[in-house]
């Protein structure tokens, strides 16, 4: 299964839950996002909305911790394991392009087990995050092995990846780097509605991500500044030292001068 823009690519067991463009089930329920009309099966049971609401309050309550968060280290390993957490996903990992432009580049990856995964760069498929980046689009799949795009590729068979779903980080519209979910033991586990909440969570995230790099920017600067203040205060108690020596030169030099017989 893929998420493209809304509407369901690759028919899978899942199929109920989110029809293809245009097709409307009897009794779903439709929902608004990004531009997109979505629809879900009715949630009249009371378990049901009770879960619903208890998602919704952790989100708001992880949303409000990662605004308070100072520290960039700690901000990123939160935002993942709340992403697999969320998302029940086995591994989580945050991808940014590289300053260069030459590759990507993977600052944190994290397991279930909230443990640093070690050269997180070859346990990604680049083709899944170039999609997601290029496109804009959430990639969502079922099965990563069996899927036409993406199952013929080296790195998805080398890795045994099932579910994956890659999201992307976006600033004014564009795309900075995407949140990397996978399992690689069970299919299927990435639904439509999960995937509506990762999608508010990853938007949560990367707003996050922006301030504190703004609020870092603005402390640099500010350091900065206060920097060439005092610089340019102890250039002038220089320049008011140097200016009272030559100052006094001057008056024994005229001195000088009024006392020589004519």
């Amino acid at each position: 299964m893929r998420i493209d823009g809304g509407s369901y690519i690759e028919g899978t067991e899942r199929v109920n839950h989110f029809p293809a463009r245009g097709g409307h089930f009897h009794g779903t329920i439709p929902f608004f996002h990004r531009g997109i009309m979505i629809y879900f099966p009715p949630m009249a049971t009371k378990p049901r909305m009770s879960k619903e609401r208890e998602v919704l309050l952790k989100l708001h309550e992880i949303n409000r911790r990662m605004e308070s968060e100072a520290d960039s280290d700690r901000l990123i390993r939160f935002i993942l394991d709340q992403a697999i957490s969320l998302s029940r996903a086995e591994r989580g990992f945050l991808v940014f392009r590289k300053s260069d432009g030459t590759g990507y580049d993977i600052p944190v990856a994290r397991n279930i087990g909230k443990e640093m995964i070690d050269e997180p760069v070859f346990e990604v498929s680049r083709g899944i995050i170039e999609d997601a980046w290029k496109s804009g689009l959430p990639v969502v799949l079922d099965n990563a092995r069996m899927d036409r795009q993406f199952g013929p590729r080296d790195s998805v068979s080398i890795l045994k990846l099932a579910s994956v779903a890659c999201l992307p980080l976006r600033k004014r519209g564009r795309t900075y780097g995407v949140l990397y979910l996978d399992n690689r033991l069970r299919r299927g586990l990435f639904l439509p509605e999960d995937m509506l909440i990762m999608e508010l969570f990853a938007d949560y995230a990367s707003m996050s991500v922006l301030h504190l790099d703004s609020r870092r920017d603005q402390d640099t600067g500010l350091k900065e500044m206060e920097e060439e203040n005092e610089r340019l205060r102890r250039g002038n108690q220089e320049l008011k030292g140097t200016l009272l020596v030559l100052s006094d030169r001057l008056k024994e030099y005229e001195k000088g001068i009024g006392g020589e017989p004519a």
